[in-house]
């Protein structure tokens, strides 16, 4: 090519000798990227519309048809986004709650879901997660706080717990 001879001039080599290395050198000078475009270009040529400009102009006809195109793109994104939500947190009520694959979401109690919503919120954004399962915003939060709030019988419990230890599993 046009790339080979030139090399081959500047450098005083034959075309066939070390093509590899001048050829390389070439490409990536920006020095002989004026020659290369004038070996490749005639003086003769000159630049002229074309015979028909309404092949060229695309843009007004597949305008309307890129958008719609690329509002179904992002109604299926949408809609896989929504999908993997949803088969995260059946895995997670799978896992943390011991419900099987197949439970309601929208039948767990609210504590269970934000239980859920808790370990996957790293993941999702809250706002997602809250919708997907139907739980309100000062639902999860308010469990939340019930979740890291002490129990009050807890001393309570373990004494009784004792007792019925020390009676040998009996009441």
């Amino acid at each position: 090519p046009a790339t080979d001879t030139t090399a081959a001039q500047r450098d005083g080599y034959s075309p066939p000798c070390s093509c590899t290395i001048r050829t390389a050198r070439v490409r990536t000078s920006l020095e002989n990227l004026f020659v290369v475009l004038l070996v490749m270009l005639h003086p003769t040529q000159e630049l002229e519309p074309p015979a028909n400009p309404a092949r060229f102009n695309t843009a007004s006809s597949a305008a309307p048809e890129r958008e719609e195109l690329e509002r179904q793109l992002d109604s299926l994104q949408r809609d896989i986004r929504q999908l993997q939500i949803e088969r995260d947190l059946l895995k997670k009520a799978n896992e943390l709650l011991k419900k099987g694959l197949g439970v309601d979401l929208q039948l767990l109690s609210n504590r269970e879901k934000t239980l859920l919503v808790g370990a996957l919120k790293d993941l999702y954004r809250l706002p997602e997660l809250l919708a997907q399962l139907g739980l309100a915003r000062s639902s999860y939060f308010y469990h939340r706080a019930r979740v890291k709030m002490a129990d009050k019988y807890l001393a309570m419990r373990r004494r009784i717990a004792e007792i019925f230890e020390l009676n040998h599993c009996c009441y």
